[in-house]
């Protein structure tokens, strides 16, 4: 069986400057259905908010929060 892979995967992203690069929704436009769609985030999530945010930084919370920043 032959699978077709496209990797669009971009060094130094976490998953605020993927969404906030516009990367989610390119991808999501591309997606059809029977496509799988594996994404790992996590590596490039550490930091902190504040008092300088990288704009990696993951927001804090588990439901429904969100965080203000302001990207340098």
């Amino acid at each position: 069986m032959n699978i077709p892979i496209q990797n669009y995967a971009t060094a130094g992203r976490s998953a605020r400057s993927y969404t906030r690069e516009g990367r989610f929704g390119a991808l999501s436009n591309l997606v059809k259905q029977g496509d799988f769609v594996l994404i790992e985030l996590g590596h490039n999530d550490g930091g902190s908010l504040t008092p300088k945010d990288d704009g990696r930084t993951d927001c804090p919370g588990t439901g429904d929060q969100t965080c203000q920043t302001t990207y340098k």
